[in-house]
């Protein structure tokens, strides 16, 4: 895929689980019809989700599992 001039690379460690399952969303949606996604599109909409849902880290954030946790939070009060 090429590099579009605004868009930044970024190098992400994730866990093996964590990268199966990305594989496994890319792999469904082509299953379904439409087209095998990448990781980094996969990724960006993740972003640009938690951007369009004004999402703010709770207070206290410190790690990941607290972060998770935050973001769980703010779905469901997005969800209502």
């Amino acid at each position: 895929m090429k590099q579009k001039k605004e868009d930044m690379m970024l190098s992400v460690s994730v866990t093996r689980d964590q990268y199966e399952y990305l594989q496994e969303i890319g792999h469904q949606a082509k299953a379904s019809g439409g087209k095998k996604l990448n990781q980094g599109l996969i990724i960006r909409s993740l972003i640009k989700m938690a951007k369009e849902m004004k999402y703010k880290p709770g207070e206290g954030v410190k790690n990941e599992e607290q972060l998770l946790n935050s973001l769980i939070e703010a779905l469901k009060k997005n969800d209502k």
